[in-house]
């Protein structure tokens, strides 16, 4: 088994019997300003700290490797619980973040109406 990571109850792994990574994670850091207006002078920029992180990132679910609708409604139940984990990349702490949102786009459904593929995108928020 290869760990790569984990966010929460979420773990991204590779082995023979379960894969579950994530793909085009975005991620930065953003300063918070604002302008003083000074009479007679330009307006001035002013540093009023950093604002709260967010993470994206999009995760393949697929029915050889996972029960894709239990991953879902796991994820919904996080959304719901609203409580913070780290996540965890490569043995890097990246933060405690919340999972804000989460957006699945169905790829593949089986005949009997079971889901066999689905790509879900999430969006985490830095908790402090």
């Amino acid at each position: 088994m290869n760990r790569l990571g984990a966010f929460g109850p979420i773990v991204f792994e590779v082995s023979e019997e379960r894969i579950l990574t994530f793909d085009h994670m975005r991620a930065g850091r953003r300063g918070r300003y604002s302008t003083l207006n000074v009479a007679d002078h330009e307006q001035l920029l002013h540093y009023e700290g950093k604002e709260l992180s967010r993470l994206d990132f999009s995760i393949q679910l697929h029915h050889r490797f996972c029960d894709p609708m239990a991953e879902i409604d796991r994820m919904y139940e996080m959304v719901e619980a609203h409580e913070a984990y780290p996540m965890i990349v490569g043995g890097r702490v990246l933060g405690e973040f919340v999972l804000e949102e989460v957006g699945d786009n169905w790829r593949r459904v089986a005949d009997n109406g079971v889901l066999m593929m689905v790509e879900c995108d999430l969006r985490l928020w830095e908790y402090k």
